[in-house]
Order: C-alpha cells, then structure tokens, then sequence
C-alpha cells in the first residue's frame, strides 16, 4: 500500500524579531519588500547609528566620571524607580505600578539630593545631574532634538544598561557605543579605547554617512513593502532602558508624514505597551501577547488590529492581569470601576502631547 504525505501548504511568511532583529525585520522590508508578508519588530534598532553613538554615548558619557568609573551602581536601581513611581504612577488615573505614558511624568531627580541629615539612600549634586542627563533630550547644536532620552518607567531596566552589574564591568550603553565607534562606525578605524570621550556625532555626522546609509533602516518610504500587501506590528516597550520607545515613535511618525496617516495605518502599526522592557519579559508589564496571531488575522481579512491583548504571568504561568494596547497614538485607560486586573475594564483614549 502505497502512502503519500502532503506537506503542510504555507500561507505566510514573517519575519519577526527583537532590537536588532526589529531593525532586519523594518530593513527587509524596505529593501527586499516583496522577502515577506509580515514584520514583527518589537524593540527595533531602528537607527543603529543613531542609537550608538547619540544615545549609548550620552548615556555612558553621564554616568561615567573623567576615569570612566560609574558614578551609580546597582544598588540605586530599586530606590530610583520607586521614587520615579511614588511621583508618576498615579498619572494615569490607576496606581498599579506601571506608566501608561511616560510623556505624562514630572519627577524631578533634584528630589533626591542629600541634605545634612540624610540617613537613608540619596544622590549626590553630581549623581543628580547624571540621572537628569539620562532623562533628557540629545540635541544638535541648532538646539534641535536629535534622539530622545530614556523614559520615565524604564528605571527597573536601569541595572546592566547603565549601572554596572559587577565592579569589574561597565554598563552596556558604554560597551554599545565605544564598540560601535571603533569597529563599525568609519571605513576605517578613527578612534581607540582612549579617546572615545572626543567623539561629537554633531561634528562627524557627515563621516558617518557611507556606513549609516547601509546600516540604518529608518528611511521612511515603505511603499514597496505596502503595495507588496505586507503588514507590519511594530511593539516597543515603555520601560525599555536599551533604546528609548521615542526613537521608534519618531521614525513611525516620520513614515506618517511621508506616506500619510491612512497609507500609514493601513499597513503599519506602532504598540507601546508600559511596563515592558527590552526583549525580556523581567519587567512590571504584560509581556505576554501573540502578534503573530494579530499579523495573520489582520493578512487574512485585512482589518487591521485595533488592539493586542496582553497579559502578565507569574513564574508558574499563572495569570496575575490582562490589559489591551491600542495602536499608536492611543493608550488604555481604566475606566474607573471594575477590576482594573481585567482588561474589558479599559477604552482607548488619545493623550494630548505635543509630540504626538
């Protein structure tokens, strides 16, 4: 008797993937746009030079002192975010240990200078101005934003990326951009371990073209990729400490005024969930969710997702909430009775930011 075995028919094919592998997922779908249906791309890379050299070296710039100690260690981690969240959790109408939106966040780190009669942890004048530095803008010499600092809520992610995890280490953003400097920025190498300190992206952006043309995916013409039928979900977590989620909004909201809102999002969709940290599932977020079910709903009918359900677990698997994420530029919003553990117990709303 004879048997034959049919193959499994494939309907789709995704590309999927997390901080550099965000960044293949946007850049094939500009370069190769007909390679795949669709794109995952949560924590994207999205400017790699940019992220290095502007963000990683202002970062590792500010809390390294002249002999590039660190100014901060692990053990601030925990008394910063929580200071962070006493100040801002409640701005979104819920304490519940996450920040919907970090736009919406005053603390100030001069709150945690140290008096006369400190006893407990406090910050130093210069520590002040260091975790100030962290939080704002990069800027050129026109005074214009050139890449956003990290986010309030990304403190618990602040250990590794900015406080070293080990006397004998330094922080991630430093390792980033001084490797980067050295083996990838230049045709040829111009600068070595000691002089890092002297590079000004503002002074060398022109340098910078002939790798950042082929390393960067952020150009935001995407019709190839959206008249080939593809659909992206881009996903970028609040509290990611690695590249702040307003990078990612900036080059989205650059392909939006290039393509148009509804060219936009009839293709591509921006979710920023609170909570969530680079790749990792280790922060106060809802980091579990299926985009690929969302990508192929959304390929097969052609209604785009209006929203990804989330949910947090506890090591078990046991559910502890559920919480939607609406695209871009809206966020969930309790609606002030039920359980706010439960996700029917949130509607869309649309902030009023300057940057949205």
């Amino acid at each position: 008797m004879e048997h034959s075995l049919s193959k499994p028919q494939v309907k789709y094919s995704f590309i999927s993937g997390c901080s550099k592998g965000g960044h293949a997922g946007i850049m094939a779908a500009k370069r190769y746009p007909n390679d795949f249906d669709g794109v995952i791309a949560r924590g994207p890379t999205i400017n790699y030079t940019k992220v290095n050299l502007i963000n990683c070296m202002d970062n590792a710039k500010a809390i390294l002192d002249e002999n590039d100690n660190a100014l901060l260690d692990a053990s601030y981690t925990d008394f910063i975010s929580q200071a962070v969240m006493q100040a801002c959790d409640h701005k979104d109408g819920l304490v519940d240990g996450l920040i919907s939106d970090p736009r919406r966040c005053d603390f100030d780190p001069q709150t945690l200078l140290c008096s006369d009669n400190t006893t407990g942890k406090c910050l130093t004048p210069r520590q002040v101005n260091a975790i100030k530095d962290i939080y704002a803008p990069s800027y050129d010499q026109q005074g214009n934003v050139i890449y956003g600092g990290l986010p309030y809520g990304s403190e618990p992610e602040w250990t590794g990326w900015l406080f070293p995890e080990a006397p004998f280490i330094k922080p991630y953003h430093y390792y980033a951009a001084t490797e980067y400097l050295k083996y990838l920025a230049f045709p040829r190498e111009r600068y070595n371990q000691g002089n890092w300190r002297d590079f000004s992206y503002n002074n060398e952006a022109g340098e910078l073209s002939p790798i950042s043309s082929f390393m960067d995916a952020d150009h935001p013409d995407l019709t190839g990729f959206k008249n080939s039928g593809g659909k992206m979900i881009v996903l970028h977590g609040w509290s990611d400490a690695a590249i702040p989620a307003y990078a990612t909004i900036d080059w989205y909201k650059s392909v939006i005024n290039y393509m148009g809102k509804d060219n936009t999002y009839d293709f591509a969709r921006l979710f920023l969930p609170p909570g969530l940290v680079h790749c990792g599932i280790e922060g106060p977020g809802a980091e579990t969710f299926d985009a690929i079910a969302a990508l192929a709903h959304w390929l097969d009918t052609g209604i785009a997702p209006d929203a990804l359900m989330t949910q947090k677990e506890d090591p078990q698997g046991n559910i502890l909430f559920t919480r939607p994420v609406y695209p871009y530029p809206q966020e969930a919003q309790y609606i002030g009775t039920g359980d706010p553990k439960k996700a029917e117990n949130f509607r869309p709303i649309v902030p009023n930011f300057k940057n949205n």
